[in-house]
């Protein structure tokens, strides 16, 4: 599956793809270029499973250029939308 993730910081918000490798209702391990650290805050974007939901990075590690950054992300719940005008 096709996903795409949101850092979330202080001052910026940046963001890539992602391949999901492991999905749970808890949780999903994920490879991108993104050199995400653990405790950071994310939005995961699943194309085509409906809402986005907030994560946490709880693991990292690099596969080397070609295989980027393999990720373990705790589901927190959905990103809350913003109030309708």
């Amino acid at each position: 599956m096709i996903a795409h993730l949101f850092a979330i910081s202080d001052d910026e918000v940046y963001g890539a793809g992602a391949t999901t490798l492991d999905l749970s209702e808890t949780g999903s391990r994920v490879r991108t270029i993104l050199d995400l650290a653990p405790g950071e805050l994310i939005e995961f974007h699943p194309y085509g499973l409906g809402n986005a939901l907030l994560a946490r990075v709880v693991w990292t590690e690099f596969r080397g250029a070609e295989g980027g950054h393999e990720v373990g992300l705790q589901f927190l719940g959905n990103v809350p939308q913003a109030p309708e005008c």
